[in-house]
Parts: C-alpha cells; structure tokens; sequence
C-alpha cells in the first residue's frame, strides 16, 4: 500500500513539474522574443533554452529537449562562444546516452573537448 500510494504521489509530481515546465517554457521564450536580435538577446535566450531543454532531459521528456536543442543550435550563427558550443554539445551527448545511442552520445562528447580545447 505504502509503495502504492508513493508512486501515485511520485506521478502526480512528475506531471506538475511537465505541466509548469511547458508554461515557464512558452512565457519565458515568448518574453525573450520581445526583446529583439541583439547579442544580449540572442545570449540571454540560449541561457534560458540551455536550462530549459536540460530540465526535459532530468524529467525524461527527451523529445522534446531534443526539438529544443535544435533551436538553440540556430543561434551559432549569432557568436555563441566556444564555451556555450560545449555545454550544448555535453547535452546532446546526454540525450543520446539515454537513447542507447552510444556511439553519437561519443562523438558529441568529442566534439565538445575539441570546442573546449580551441576556445
């Protein structure tokens, strides 16, 4: 009973959290959209994606941290420094580990030590 009634409290968190996420999600990038193309922008928008996608990734929500992934990585064309490319690139190597996909999960992580040597 005791193990029962921890996992319906366990689910009921888990769909909170994923049911927040999506609205933090939407108003926070809705927020950031205002504000415009400059540098500050752009950085202040991968930040907060950064955080975003890697909450999915803790919540198991992989699908969707991947579509956010691929956002962010439009911004490299807005000098996203080499740092920011590392940290991207460790998550994308997170997302494949989970998936069993431990080839592609090696390949990110040596692409980041070689964003992370060169910056």
């Amino acid at each position: 009973m005791y193990k029962n009634n921890n996992l319906i409290f366990e689910n009921y968190i888990s769909n909170y959290l994923n049911f927040c996420l999506d609205k933090g999600d939407h108003l926070t990038l809705k927020v950031l959209d205002t504000l415009g193309d400059d540098y500050d922008y752009i950085y202040s928008k991968f930040n907060c994606s950064l955080n975003i996608a890697l909450t999915h990734v803790y919540l198991g929500n992989i699908k969707t941290a991947e579509e956010i992934i691929n956002e962010m990585e439009k911004l490299f064309k807005h000098r996203i420094e080499g740092g920011d490319i590392f940290i991207l690139y460790h998550v994308k190597a997170r997302i494949f580990f989970i998936q069993g996909k431990y080839n592609e999960a090696l390949e990110y992580v040596n692409k980041g030590i070689e964003v992370w040597n060169r910056s």
